[in-house]
């Protein structure tokens, strides 16, 4: 199913890397979410364990934006072990272009009402609100270039812009 290929394909290109701990967090987190329905199959095991049950199911939307989180900031580990030569520049690249996917994916008109897709473009726009700040203190010149990055990024995973032929250069 598409879950479990959206699930694989960064657990792989993370699993390559190092840390090893970066690769398994995200994985980890999904599996978490899945432990109520893996433990409630069994009469036995759902009885013992229904405290933990109780727990992820009263915590599940705080536990999705996390993994959400999780996800994002892992990519940005993956440019910094990039830059410091400790990572693969290929996969810092795919990864990469796997969370472009899933953002543009989220921002969907059909994909739009799924809490995945809530919590993608929530993480990203904290993240821009955080960036935004940081950037507003800095000198015009970068101020400029900033947002002429962001203004094409934004381009390169807006769905209307791709159905059109793609988002234009800076």
């Amino acid at each position: 199913s598409s879950n479990q290929v959206l699930t694989f394909f960064p657990a792989a290109v993370l699993l390559i890397n190092r840390p090893i701990v970066l690769g398994l967090a995200p994985l980890l987190g999904k599996s978490v979410m899945r432990l109520p329905a893996l433990l409630g199959r069994h009469p036995s095991v759902a009885k013992l364990s229904q405290p933990l049950i109780q727990l992820i199911q009263s915590r599940r939307a705080m536990l999705l934006l996390f993994f959400a989180q999780l996800e994002v900031w892992a990519g940005f580990l993956l440019v910094i072990q990039t830059m410091t030569g400790s990572g693969s520049l290929m996969s810092m690249i795919m990864y990469w272009q796997y969370l472009r996917m899933s953002y543009m994916i989220a921002r969907h008109p059909y994909a739009a009402q799924h809490k995945w897709a809530q919590n993608v473009t929530t993480v990203w726009a904290n993240l821009a609100t955080q960036v935004d700040g940081w950037v507003g203190a800095l000198p015009a010149p970068i101020q400029s270039g900033y947002h002429k990055m962001k203004g094409f990024l934004n381009r390169m995973t807006d769905p209307e812009a791709q159905s059109r032929g793609g988002g234009s250069g800076l």
